[in-house]
């Protein structure tokens, strides 16, 4: 568990002195500038500040060192359990959000990569920021999409990979003015005050640290550029790559949650054109085909669990058959143990 924290040239865990040494003004003021950047760990400069802040507001409660850095990302990634929960029972009752957690918890990629990496407490806020979307459009209160906005600004502080929520949201919206015209204008209102909230926060990290995220996402995108290409450089690449990061995704969730997640999505837009499964449909094909990513999305993509778990659960439950849930949560943890047995999963 803390083996991966030790490579201090590639992990925000090497920042962290930095960070503490120069104070968190300079640090986010100078962030993407060469006083700051070309100093920064290999992870950090292709992220924003938001990952070293939190080892460094961990270290400062706990001390700086591996074993409290470890256990606290664990058990700040727990968190997670809760959101998913609470969205699964929102959206098709107690006990498919039972069934979730079931299924959640032996997922492969999220076992074997959120005790070995940041993206476990990346995920926090952009599953957080689902839950309470389909709370806010489910009541006339606006305080819920004012903690959309919130959760999505802090995502978007820890990981770049939140953009996929904001276009989640964006995809939900336009399907719903073309097969639930009825709740479109709330749908509409609530995402506009997520909106306004998510661009406050950035206004008023500005205003009080001097922090650009447009410089410092500019700089990020260089340089994974520079490390990993563009995605599109020839056809063959483009094509290549964006195939493998849907197929590397899928395969890391497991191959029986996959293939009961596709059953899952094709039944509900079949029979009620569901959103919560139809947007993240269209979305995941967006992003997988959008060269943003160049491969590792099985581990990056980790908080797109409830959007997987979620229709799974909810069609294994609709079939009521206690042999086929065995089945698909024994294999699934079979394929964890041949992952953990046979690939490399430190990160």
């Amino acid at each position: 568990l803390l083996e991966p924290y030790t490579r201090l040239s590639l992990e925000y865990y090497g920042d962290v002195p930095l960070l503490d040494k120069v104070g968190l003004y300079h640090f986010l003021k100078n962030y993407a500038k060469p006083d700051i950047f070309p100093k920064l760990s290999g992870h950090a400069q292709t992220h924003p500040p938001g990952s070293v802040i939190f080892l460094w507001a961990v270290s400062k409660i706990f001390g700086y060192n591996l074993i409290s850095t470890s256990l606290i990302s664990i058990l700040f990634t727990s968190i997670t359990i809760i959101p998913i929960y609470l969205l699964a029972k929102k959206l098709y009752g107690e006990k498919v959000g039972r069934l979730s957690i079931v299924l959640f918890l032996v997922m492969p990629n999220f076992v074997m990569f959120t005790s070995t990496s940041m993206d476990g407490p990346f995920s926090v806020f952009p599953i957080l920021s689902v839950y309470l979307f389909f709370k806010s459009v489910s009541s006339p209160h606006k305080i819920s999409a004012i903690c959309v906005g919130l959760c999505l600004s802090l995502g978007m502080l820890m990981t770049y990979s939140t953009v996929f929520i904001g276009l989640y949201f964006i995809i939900l919206v336009i399907l719903s003015f073309i097969v639930d015209r009825q709740r479109f204008r709330h749908v509409m209102k609530m995402l506009s005050i997520s909106l306004i909230s998510f661009i406050a926060f950035y206004v008023l990290l500005f205003v009080f640290t001097n922090f650009n995220p447009f410089e410092a996402v500019w700089v990020s995108i260089k340089k994974d550029e520079a490390g990993m290409g563009t995605g599109y450089e020839t056809v063959g690449r483009y094509v290549s790559l964006s195939i493998a990061n849907l197929f590397s995704f899928l395969i890391g969730v497991g191959v029986p949650l996959t293939v009961s997640w596709i059953y899952g999505t094709v039944k509900s837009i079949q029979e009620s054109w569901d959103l919560f499964p139809f947007s993240y449909l269209v979305t995941l094909i967006i992003i997988a085909f959008s060269t943003l990513y160049t491969m590792e999305v099985e581990r990056i993509w980790i908080f797109m669990a409830p959007f997987i778990v979620i229709p799974a659960a909810k069609y294994l439950h609709q079939r009521n058959n206690l042999s086929d849930l065995r089945w698909v949560i024994s294999l699934t943890v079979l394929q964890l143990l041949l992952f953990e047995v046979m690939l490399y999963t430190y990160w």
